[in-house]
């Protein structure tokens, strides 16, 4: 305990220390992700929680990692603090990550019913993701044995959640790529949206919309068979048969 407030009394001192320009920024930044990697949670967090409060960065993997560093410190209320700002993102990949997140800190204090609702919520931001749905399950289940149990009598178990080790950094790049993907695959949906739209307009069913399209390939392409053989037909009679 001493250590710690040690380090919180160093992590004071800093934030009033005049640093602020970008080289100094960019070599803290480096530094905290070296450390985080390195499994040295307790000055990855004292040097995010600088760059976010001291030097003002509020770019939101920045945000997302410091959040990190408060659960990988198992820091339960100020990794929740941190986490739901994202918990309705715009974002569906963030969003995924920060109800997921807050799913595990509900499961850590037992509060089965809560972390079922986050890990829905980060289920339909993220339906293919195996772990989401592993923990909404495991949430679940025990959601509804808590409920059975009677009071003073809580049965532990030993099944524990997934990812409850501290979760990967956050990079721009990932977000940004995420966030690209995600725009997308939205327009793929509104385009297929568009499509059953005016295939019910026209009251035509996608499987006879399939088939029409599927005649005029076949058109197409005996169109195009027969232009070529015509065309090699007039070369044949250019020449002279000898």
């Amino acid at each position: 305990m001493p250590y710690f407030f040690t380090l919180y009394f160093w992590l004071l001192m800093l934030s009033k220390t005049p640093f602020g320009n970008i080289d100094r920024s960019n070599r803290l930044l480096k530094e905290a992700e070296s450390a985080y990697v390195q499994k040295n949670y307790i000055v990855a967090l004292v040097k995010y929680r600088y760059l976010y409060h001291a030097l003002h960065l509020k770019e939101k993997h920045i945000q997302l990692n410091l959040a990190h560093c408060y659960f990988a410190n198992k820091d339960t209320a100020q990794a929740k603090k941190h986490y739901l700002p994202f918990a309705e993102d715009k974002s569906t990949p963030i969003r995924a990550i920060a109800c997921q997140q807050l799913g595990l800190l509900a499961f850590r204090q037992h509060q089965y019913e809560s972390a079922l609702s986050y890990f829905k919520q980060a289920l339909q931001a993220a339906p293919s993701n195996d772990t989401i749905r592993y923990n909404y399950e495991l949430a679940k289940r025990l959601e509804r044995v808590a409920k059975k149990t009677e009071p003073g009598k809580t049965k532990e178990t030993e099944k524990t959640p997934e990812d409850m080790p501290p979760p990967p950094l956050q990079t721009p790049e990932e977000l940004a790529q995420d966030s690209e993907k995600e725009n997308k695959a939205q327009e793929k949906d509104q385009e297929a949206k568009a499509i059953q739209e005016r295939l019910k307009r026209i009251n035509l069913s996608q499987q006879k919309a399939e088939m029409i399209l599927e005649a005029l390939k076949n058109n197409e392409i005996q169109y195009i068979q027969q232009r070529k053989h015509t065309s090699q037909s007039n070369q044949e009679k250019m020449y002279p048969d000898w």
